[in-house]
């Protein structure tokens, strides 16, 4: 069974939690790098933060994979998603008229994670 875990970007603060827990009733628990901690109830929750999943796989050089996190895949640039009740990669930029989306066939553990879509907004404009 593969490990529940989520990161939790805040749109206000531009920070992202590692530490993030999602109880029952709708609240979220974020702690942060710098130690601070911030509790969240549903609604607010829903305004300040984006929440992404731990897809239970490491990338090439061991680092845990979330949805938002970017692969330089052959020179092109893909983010991580959830799509139809699985995983997989769509292109940051793609060229009209071609597929978008991948989801058979990833193999995960030669991927190599080289930042997220929130954090590393000079990726996205390249």
């Amino acid at each position: 069974m593969k490990e529940l875990k989520f990161r939790a970007w805040n749109k206000i603060r531009k920070v992202m939690s590692y530490d993030v827990t999602l109880y029952a009733n709708g609240w979220v628990d974020c702690v942060f790098e710098d130690g601070s901690e911030d509790k969240y109830p549903p609604k607010i929750a829903k305004e300040i933060l984006v929440i992404m999943q731990y897809i239970g796989l490491k990338d090439k050089n061991g680092k845990e994979i979330y949805e938002g996190d970017i692969d330089n895949c052959d020179e092109e640039l893909m983010y991580v998603i959830y799509k139809d009740g699985s995983f997989g990669l769509k292109f940051l930029n793609p060229v009209q008229g071609e597929e978008n989306y991948f989801d058979d066939f990833i193999n995960w553990d030669v991927l190599e994670i080289i930042g997220n879509v929130y954090e590393n907004e000079e990726l996205i404009s390249a």
